[in-house]
């Protein structure tokens, strides 16, 4: 810019550079009002030669913010008013404008970001239901189970979702309206995230679900809960299984979530992973007994 009276479009000691930070494209300037202020995402450093800056230098650097007015392209110092390194939580492509939040279902305790796929999912047995976490969250509920990327506390599969409108379909609560398994990815929702505790299976507080063999080589950490020998759970959801009742056994090695009833010639007390045989000299013809008395 040239005020009245100049011999120099630079000035002495360059003074009449538009300063760092801003950059003129305009000629025939008079004052540094002139001068505009460099926009968000990027940078304006000035030029090293006789001329002013005409134009911004750069885009802002991956993993960093220009608020606007920047000065060079990587902010760093606790003094610098016009941007900063992108803060955790969050993630900075190059010449972004605001720094991205990393998704539900994600985290990052680091600075400096500059992709989502830097963003640490969530671990398996945890959620984290809200953006821009910098840490992990609570375990999931007793009664589910959860994956990698978990933004609920109750998570439900597509599978499990789809099965409950059919359902809920069947009965007359839901109209038919197109709904079909796609519609649930639609929103967000994943099979990798979770599901409701199976049938024959315990899900205690922070139990880390089984991955899909598709995923392979993720290794598996945990999962829901195969019930004990003499105890069941003939429901979803369970936090903890049941002891199996008196007159009947339960055993992981019989395919039924159900107490099976105690058979004819034997005896099962509450809790029997087996049938227990009446002794030599007695006998008993009645099924679902529990009492070595009933032989």
């Amino acid at each position: 810019f040239c005020p009245e009276g100049s011999d120099s479009y630079t000035g002495n000691s360059r003074q009449q550079v538009c300063p760092l930070g801003t950059y003129c494209p305009y000629e025939r300037q008079a004052n540094i009002s002139a001068c505009i202020s460099c926009p968000p995402g990027w940078y304006c450093a000035g030029n090293t030669n006789t001329s002013g800056p005409t134009a911004p230098t750069g885009p802002c650097a991956a993993g960093f913010i220009c608020y606007g007015g920047a000065e060079f392209a990587k902010p760093l110092g606790s003094n610098i008013t016009w941007g900063s390194v992108c803060l955790a939580g969050y993630y900075c492509p190059e010449g972004t404008t605001a720094p991205i939040p990393c998704p539900p279902g994600t985290y990052s305790s680091a600075q400096g970001l500059d992709d989502v796929a830097q963003c640490i999912k969530c671990p398996a047995g945890r959620y984290c239901p809200t953006s821009a976490m910098t840490s992990y969250g609570d375990y999931c509920d007793a009664g589910y189970y959860c994956t990698t990327s978990s933004f609920t506390p109750t998570p439900l599969s597509n599978a499990t979702l789809l099965a409950i409108t059919v359902a809920k379909l069947a009965n007359g609560t839901y109209a038919a309206q197109g709904l079909s398994e796609s519609l649930f990815s639609d929103y967000g929702l994943s099979d990798l995230t979770g599901d409701i505790c199976p049938l024959g299976s315990y899900c205690p507080t922070g139990i880390v679900g089984l991955y899909p063999t598709s995923l392979t080589p993720i290794v598996w950490t945990g999962g829901p809960l195969v019930c004990d020998d003499g105890t069941f759970s003939n429901v979803t959801g369970a936090a903890s299984c049941s002891t199996c009742p008196g007159g009947y056994y339960c055993s992981r090695a019989v395919a039924d979530v159900n107490p099976i009833e105690c058979p004819m010639g034997f005896y099962c007390p509450a809790g029997s992973q087996t049938p227990t045989a009446c002794p030599i000299g007695k006998y008993n013809p009645y099924a679902g007994k529990s009492a070595s008395s009933d032989c």
